[in-house]
């Protein structure tokens, strides 16, 4: 093996090395989120806590045995 060849290969290893350790340290460092989206997350789930809330009420209003027939009834009304 000639020296030329010794030193691609070792700047070859070097360079795939940084690619894995950059690689690990994006993977390791994804855990930690900052206040500001924690804070974002938070809000986002009472929000969605609050829309199924809504659509449960909702559902509960049109799962009413009467309900269909009101609507009927509005729609001659309008009609």
């Amino acid at each position: 093996m000639n020296p030329f060849e010794m030193v691609t290969i070792i700047v070859i290893a070097a360079l795939i090395a940084g690619v894995l350790r950059s690689r690990y340290k994006n993977v390791a460092g994804s855990g930690a989120i900052s206040d500001e989206a924690r804070r974002h997350i938070e809000a986002q789930d009472t929000r969605i806590a609050r829309l199924e809330d809504r659509i449960k009420a909702l559902e509960a209003v049109v799962a009413e045995p009467q309900f269909h027939l009101k609507q009927q009834f509005r729609d001659l009304e309008g009609g």
